[in-house]
């Protein structure tokens, strides 16, 4: 299957990997992108918007992942990087708006011929030519019988479909609880030879929400001695169950992962102990996102510690939509307590998170909210930074010409108050505003002083975007053509 996808994506700018669920998808291209040292993102539950931010952090391999104020801002922001620079093949795993997303490349097309891209769905579907799709079947008649062999399950072990089909995942499923039943793999039971270093590395990577490195479990493993060749080799004896895709070793599919979390949850001892490691290992690490998704169901001072970590890592790295989760257990805390004051500002951050992340009746919601707890609270000047996130929300959903002039009185307040960095997020979105309405003229001096200020305060990730936005201003000229060249080298 790796060389069908080598010689279709070769003569293809688009080629589609299809099949599924449970066939091995994402295995299949995650290792291949590894392989090709291509960018792969990772495409399950995202919007459109938060996946064109990703799938332009992936082709200029950046840390920084930005979610675009709109479709049209992301696709503006591809379209700077769809060029031979870029971290060709690109790999896009199960997105959910395939037409948009197949108009998208289709508007790409002409920036440049050399691109690759390969996609991984579920269905097959009207947009893509038959011969740039490679089907990922499930297993026929005959090679479940090898499989059959191949593993020694008895004979009447599989289940196979009335035409004699199987998917991997289902043979996968009955080899695990061969070896040891979801039941009992957790636990010291006669005739289950299972370790206690093979129970112990199976759990971590059970109760993990990310794939963990071989480094990540040498440092989770209780025995001091841990040597990489004895927990490479207990993951060997876990191949049935584990994989590693090239981002870390993970359960091969989310079916076989609930029946295991299921059985570790039974053991309450040993759950606590993989998920307080793990949690030190992620908090040590600075994942504070997967340190609050451990702590969360059993200790509630740290996962609130974990999550408001989590929520200013998100922010400070562009990853608002992600930042959901935590924010809402940090505003829930707060609510719980009455402590209106901090709620407010929960909301205000879970307003730009929502928004992000393509919910905007959430984001709505929140704002109101939050300018509620601001009333109860009656401190003026929080209500009027509630007051002026509510225009800058106006101005960004429906623009009138009386709200952009509102929006640039806000930062020229802001400025006069000293509030430089506030005044630079705000010039960022006028910019934005200015750029969709073909005004790269009026956008550019903004974003200048908007890269100044983030230069000058350390914030890589607001001149990141000022730089970015400021290119898309000075193409729209042929005179700031070749300054837009020149940043854009910058930028790489």
């Amino acid at each position: 299957l790796r060389a069908e996808i080598d010689a279709v994506s070769v003569v293809n700018s688009v080629s589609w990997v299809i099949g599924p669920s449970g066939v091995g998808k994402t295995v299949l291209v995650a290792q291949w992108a590894l392989r090709k040292d291509a960018a792969y993102v990772n495409a399950r539950g995202l919007s459109l918007r938060q996946l064109l931010g990703r799938m332009v952090a992936g082709l200029t391999s950046s840390d920084s992942v930005e979610t675009p104020i709109s479709v049209e801002d992301g696709i503006e922001a591809l379209r700077l990087v769809w060029n031979a620079k870029a971290r060709w093949p690109l790999v896009i795993d199960d997105p959910m708006e395939i037409a948009e997303l197949v108009g998208i490349f289709d508007t790409l097309k002409n920036e440049f011929s050399a691109s690759k891209v390969v996609v991984a769905t579920r269905d097959s579907h009207r947009f893509a030519e038959q011969p740039a799709q490679i089907s990922i079947p499930l297993l026929d008649s005959e090679e479940v019988e090898t499989w059959r062999k191949s593993y020694a399950i008895q004979k009447g072990a599989l289940a196979p479909r009335p035409d004699g089909t199987l998917r991997p995942i289902d043979v996968r499923k009955v080899v695990a609880a061969s070896v040891a039943p979801p039941e009992t793999i957790f636990k010291e039971v006669e005739g289950v030879q299972q370790s206690s270093r093979i129970r112990e590395m199976l759990a971590f990577l059970v109760r993990s929400p990310e794939p963990l490195s071989l480094d990540d479990l040498m440092q989770l493993s209780a025995s001091s001695d841990a040597r990489a060749v004895e927990i490479d080799e207990a993951l060997l004896s876990l191949k049935s169950v584990v994989v590693n895709d090239g981002l870390g070793y993970r359960i091969v599919h989310e079916e076989l992962g609930g029946d295991l979390s299921n059985a570790l949850a039974a053991r309450k001892g040993l759950d606590r102990f993989v998920s307080l490691r793990l949690g030190q290992l992620f908090s040590k690490t600075r994942r504070h996102l997967s340190a609050f998704i451990v702590y969360r169901p059993f200790d509630s001072d740290k996962a609130l510690k974990s999550a408001q970590r989590a929520a200013r890592q998100m922010a400070v790295e562009g990853r608002l939509a992600q930042s959901i989760p935590a924010l809402e257990f940090v505003a829930e805390y707060h609510r719980e307590n009455a402590l209106r004051f901090d709620l407010a500002f929960d909301l205000l951050a879970l307003h730009q998170s929502y928004d992000a992340a393509g919910r905007p009746n959430d984001a709505k919601m929140a704002l109101s909210d939050a300018r509620g707890c601001a009333e109860a609270t009656n401190d003026k000047e929080l209500l009027q930074v509630i007051d002026d996130q509510i225009l800058v929300q106006q101005v960004r959903h429906q623009l009138k010409p009386t709200d952009l002039e509102a929006l640039r009185e806000i930062r020229k307040r802001y400025k006069d108050q000293g509030r430089e960095q506030e005044a630079a997020r705000l010039a960022i979105e006028e910019s934005a505003i200015l750029i969709s309405i073909n005004d790269g003229e009026g956008a550019v001096p903004i974003l200048r002083d908007a890269l100044t200020t983030f230069e000058t305060t350390g914030d890589r990730y607001g001149a990141y975007v000022a730089i970015r936005n400021l290119i898309s201003s000075l193409s729209m000229t042929p005179e700031g053509q070749p300054e837009a060249e020149q940043l854009l080298i910058k930028l790489d």
